[in-house]
């Protein structure tokens, strides 16, 4: 979608992208069928956006506990661990998640029909957490209380390796080409609102009980249940039946992995993409530490930075939503050099000891470059690709980005233990590296050419 306030008009189309195909010829041929596709998917626009809507309604009232959490940051300093396991964080979730993603691809490719592998994946992961509250209940905190809660975010974590890569791909097959902004923006306003309402609620607990035994078992628990229920959501949706594009899956997994990267080597294009796509995890380099920063060197206490904080990043991302989504507010280049600014603007602020304003704006700029990193992300892959199912795309997307998704926060972990006696220096200097990072990661996304965004995929 281009942020024009009038059509192109067809002399421009002309000029720009050559004469129309002839009618009869394969390329007209090949334009009806997208043409026909089109229709057949907007007539179940708003069935199939209200569906993954509920889902994200759901899943955003759990997500402020594993996702980028502020929760799990306090959670674990409060049972005495080190900013190295804290770091664990993140980096646990991007192993699960590459390894995961290898296999997502092979089991699912060759399916026609996608709906009820999504929802498979979705409540497989979910369960993780429940089991883990459950779990607490009844044990206690112990010395083992840790070790155990890495058990099940790893089991969690797993899951979502599985789930993106299907879940990415369905979402753009359901939609056409022109409305798959708009639905996807829609799903994440819904997602970020209830993020808010949870992060409200996880404030409000938190306040009033601290980290209580019963309040953090309790937490666990209903954030499984809520994920598990809002899956099913999936089944409002329909889905084209499309046939698969072939490939190696009957094969071992080992062929059918080396054929995919082939495949994306190929892509020049793609793979400057994924250089730039380091900026995303330069960004969780910094949210999975600033709320410590917060409370440790800046005087902010813990239920703000487990609640405030997450509220403000929520805030961003639905603002973004809106306009580069809804109203379609650049081309897909503009909106992704958009979050680049934003991170850089954030690292900015985190890199200058801000107080609590200064926190809330930082938060609020790297939830935006989230924001349109989530928006755009899926359907500049497919776009990329060039293919219809690009499952396998996905899959491999997260090996290739695994120095940056498990080096950047351990790393930072390591950092911040090492220099300790450094006080808010340390901090700080982490954030002045993923500036850099990020400014890396824009070189390579001006070097990107997106070519026509009227795919026919």
């Amino acid at each position: 979608m281009h942020f024009l306030p009038f059509p192109r008009l067809s002399i421009l189309n002309k000029i720009m992208k050559g004469k129309p195909p002839v009618s009869g010829s394969p390329a007209a041929e090949e334009q009806r069928a997208v043409d026909n596709d089109s229709i057949h998917l907007d007539q179940w626009f708003a069935r199939n956006t209200f569906g993954i809507s509920a889902v994200e309604f759901f899943w955003g009232l759990g997500l402020p506990l594993v996702i980028e959490s502020t929760f799990l940051q306090v959670f674990l300093r409060n049972l005495g661990a080190s900013s190295t396991v804290v770091g664990l964080v993140p980096t646990i979730f991007f192993t699960g998640f590459t390894l995961a993603s290898i296999f997502s691809g092979y089991l699912t490719g060759h399916l026609v029909r996608k709906r009820r592998a999504v929802i498979l994946t979705h409540t497989l992961s979910a369960v993780s957490l429940a089991l883990y509250g459950i779990i607490l209940r009844l044990t206690g905190y112990s010395d083992a209380t840790i070790g155990v809660f890495f058990i099940f975010y790893a089991w969690f974590c797993l899951g979502a390796g599985l789930i993106v890569p299907i879940w990415q791909n369905y979402l753009v097959k359901i939609f056409s080409r022109s409305r798959r902004f708009r639905a996807l923006s829609m799903m994440m306003l819904v997602q970020n609102s209830t993020k808010l309402l949870s992060s409200f609620v996880i404030l409000k607990i938190i306040e009033r009980y601290a980290f209580s035994l019963s309040a953090s078992s309790w937490i666990f628990t209903g954030t499984g249940f809520l994920l598990f229920g809002g899956s099913f959501f999936f089944l409002l949706t329909r889905e084209k039946e499309d046939q698969p594009e072939g490939g190696l899956r009957e094969g071992n997994v080992f062929r059918h992995l080396k054929e995919s990267i082939r495949q994306v080597l190929k892509r020049r294009n793609l793979l400057r993409f994924l250089a730039s796509d380091a900026e995303t995890f330069a960004v969780v380099g910094m949210l999975s530490f600033y709320a410590n920063y917060a409370v440790e060197y800046r005087g902010i206490s813990e239920e703000f930075a487990t609640g405030l904080l997450f509220m403000a990043a929520a805030g961003g991302n639905s603002i973004v939503q809106v306009f580069f989504g809804w109203l379609g507010l650049l081309d897909m280049k503009g909106k992704l050099i958009a979050a680049k600014i934003a991170a850089l603007l954030g690292a900015g602020i985190l890199c200058s000891a801000p107080g609590l304003g200064g926190f809330l704006a930082a938060a609020g700029l790297l939830g935006a470059a989230r924001g349109i990193r989530q928006l755009s992300y899926a359907p500049v892959i497919k776009h990329l690709s060039g293919k219809k199912d690009a499952t396998d795309f996905f899959a491999v997307a997260a090996l290739f980005m695994v120095p940056a998704s498990l080096g950047i926060p351990l790393a930072n972990g390591n950092f911040l233990d090492a220099y300790s006696g450094g006080g808010d220096t340390a901090y700080r200097l982490v954030f002045a590296a993923m500036a850099v990072i990020i400014g890396i990661a824009f070189f390579f996304l001006l070097k990107t050419d997106f070519g026509e965004e009227n795919d026919s995929y």
